[in-house]
């Protein structure tokens, strides 16, 4: 295939044997250079109007790559600065010269003044460029434009006969930058050539461009103009990038990604190219296409290469299209719409949605194809649609069913049968007040995501039983419930349930603990009566409802400070927890706050307690079971306690002579 695709090359190619080289410059540090501009070609700048902070070119690299940099921004003080600075290269020579072009690659990133490319024939060489006559050329030259962009962008071939016509036979090139006061942009100038004729472009096959030794994947053609080709295997169209993947084989460094908004192939379709090879970011992808052709449509896709999940990791594979096979999911949202597999080898790889979103299941396994993309320092593989992701063994479980970033709180598998749903069961209801409420909790696990409701009118589990279902994901007016249970079956009972985490009041609003089996401690009851056997309590973070569904408290006290478990419910789109029975409800006598202590945030905390206090004096937390876990020292003002090593729950803060105490929740 790679002889195919190179004799298609060269079919398609247009261009010179390379002339004889006048100047040429790619920054990167040579013998001795040391990577400054005045090693580098000896280069010069001048500054016709300094700014403030001394601003100028500089010799700069990023991801292995050198170029010439300037801008006037100063991020000190988040301000522009007005300056005026030119890059001159030393004389050069052109008195063999009979058609001599210049070809670069420039960058611009931020909005302001376009760069100014100069030639001068009578400059001194050394001074203000002021003093000379410059011919500009800028209109000639294709300029970056896209300054939201970090991309270098070719000049094409400029001829520069003109500009030196009737001339002595010695030049210079100069790139003026402008800054001023309200903006201003960054500017980068790389592989800078003139040469006599046009600048050649090379014919290279995929495999040559991709394949390195480079430590850090760099190709070999980085910053090169080359024409390629290949077949589509993908195409990308997402917020942040356009283009497509060819391919012209199958295997290690046969793919390569196109960064390219103009032109929309089709899979299959065999294209060429003409365009600069560029490492963006450490991805390697050719950028700014000046050509592009449809050799051939319908053409059979290279084999999706078999790989292990750390080979997908491997520079090797970058563009290539692949396939990772009988990987679990270790994590179904790692973010950014990634997930992650894992097939026992060394290491996991990420599953990414820029090309297609799927929701993966924790635990499952799955067959993963598509082509490799890098970015933020992550290789990821991007299958295409529904047909490039398989599975088998697929086992649901409650906290993938209830695990949700949708904003309305939907789960993932809404109207999907789900079955083998394992759990222990936690609470049940009896429907007494309304049928749609028969049934009983399941949770898989302790705390967030791990519960859910089971709307069952025909089995009847006990609490502390483990059982086995079938049934329907649906969202009931907002709460996500299991129903439609076609199979039911108890493996054993008498478990122990699993831990009821102490949250705040306010939590217990939050979607992440609809179904779960939780506490709240300390918490005064501020409304007896919300009708319909409903009650409020609030601990200081946020009122949280008591419903009678299972269990109806009598008569709650206004003012009284209440422990309270049971799962939470959802309904009449309001949060609120069931107690199951009288010993879910428990009363706390009055706490006597600490007097000193005016403010005590955040609460519920994490890592660290602000503690604001009007006296000095010594300060004791104290955990559920009256042991002392952590002593300090406040001061009058403002006081950081680090909390980070307590376990989630409630504590106590008192005063060393236990005179006054006040609660907070760990989360």
């Amino acid at each position: 295939m790679k002889t195919l695709y190179t004799t298609i090359l060269a079919c398609t190619f247009i261009g010179f044997l390379n002339g004889q080289t006048y100047f040429s410059d790619d920054f990167e540090p040579g013998s001795g250079a040391g990577g400054s501009l005045t090693n580098n070609n000896a280069w010069t700048t001048q500054v016709v109007v300094a700014s403030t902070s001394g601003f100028n070119w500089i010799h700069d690299d990023f991801g292995g790559d050198a170029f010439a940099e300037v801008s006037n921004y100063n991020s000190t003080t988040s301000t522009n600065e007005v300056m005026q600075t030119w890059l001159i290269t030393p004389v050069i020579d052109l008195s063999a010269s009979t058609m001599p072009v210049l070809n670069f690659n420039n960058m611009k990133r931020f909005p302001g003044d376009d760069l100014i490319v100069n030639i001068s024939t009578d400059y001194s060489g050394s001074g203000s460029p002021l003093a000379a006559s410059w011919t500009d050329i800028t209109s000639s030259c294709t300029m970056d434009a896209n300054t939201g962009s970090w991309s270098f962008v070719n000049s094409g071939d400029v001829d520069i006969t003109t500009a030196v016509s009737g001339s002595p036979s010695t030049v210079y090139l100069a790139f003026q930058y402008s800054g001023g006061v309200s903006d201003g942009s960054t500017y980068e100038i790389d592989d800078v050539i003139i040469q006599e004729g046009p600048i050649s472009v090379p014919s290279v096959p995929i495999y040559d461009i991709q394949y390195t030794t480079s430590p850090g994947g760099n190709s070999p053609y980085d910053g090169q103009v080359v024409t390629t080709g290949g077949i589509v295997t993908a195409l990308v169209n997402s917020a942040g990038d356009v283009g497509y993947f060819i391919q012209s084989g199958s295997g290690a460094w046969n793919g390569i990604y196109v960064n390219d908004a103009s032109n929309i192939p089709t899979r299959g379709d065999s294209v060429t190219v003409t365009g600069m090879v560029q490492e963006n970011f450490n991805f390697t992808r050719i950028t700014a296409v000046s050509a592009y052709n449809v050799v051939s449509g319908g053409n059979p896709e290279p084999a999706a290469w078999p790989v292990a999940t750390i080979e997908v990791n491997y520079e090797d594979f970058e563009g290539v299209l692949v396939r990772a096979a009988s990987a679990e999911c270790t994590n179904p949202s790692v973010g950014f719409g990634q997930w992650a597999i894992y097939d026992g080898s060394t290491d996991t790889c990420l599953v990414d949605d820029i090309i297609y979103s799927y929701v993966p299941v924790l635990g499952n396994i799955y067959d993963v194809t598509g082509p490799v993309w890098f970015s933020y320092s992550e290789f990821k593989l991007l299958p295409r649609d529904a047909a490039d992701i398989s599975g088998s063994s697929l086992q649901f479980t409650v906290y993938n069913i209830q695990y949700t970033t949708d904003p309305g709180g939907f789960s993932p598998f809404n109207g999907t049968d789900v079955t083998n749903l394992k759990g222990i069961v936690t609470a049940e209801s009896s429907g007494a007040f309304n049928a749609d409420e028969r049934g009983y909790w399941i949770q898989d696990g302790s705390g967030a995501w791990h519960g859910i409701f089971v709307r069952d009118s025909i089995n009847t589990p006990s609490i502390g039983d483990s059982v086995l279902i079938d049934g329907n994901v649906n969202e009931n007016f907002n709460q996500t419930i299991i129903r439609n249970v076609t199979s039911f079956n108890v493996l054993n009972s008498g478990n122990t349930l699993p831990n009821s985490p102490i949250i705040a009041t306010d939590s217990v609003n939050l979607e992440k603990y609809e179904g779960v089996l939780v506490t709240t401690e300390y918490a005064a009851c501020t409304n007896p009566s919300m009708g319909f056997g409903q009650w409020e309590i609030n601990d200081g973070t946020g009122p949280a409802l008591i419903d009678d569904i299972i269990y109806s408290y009598p008569s709650p006290v206004l003012g009284t400070q209440y422990r309270v478990t049971g799962p939470v419910y959802y309904s009449y789109s309001e949060y609120k927890i069931l107690p199951r029975a009288a010993i879910d409800v428990e009363v706390f006598a009055g706490i006597q706050e600490i007097n000193s202590i005016s403010k005590l945030f955040p609460n519920p905390a994490k890592d660290v307690l602000m503690i604001e206090s009007s006296s000095n004096g010594q300060v004791e937390v104290v955990d559920m079971a009256g042991r002392i876990v952590l002593q300090t020292t406040i001061a009058v003002g403002m006081n950081q306690l680090n909390i980070s090593s307590l376990d989630s729950g409630s504590y106590l803060l008192r005063t060393a002579d236990a005179t006054g105490i006040s609660r907070f929740i760990v989360e």
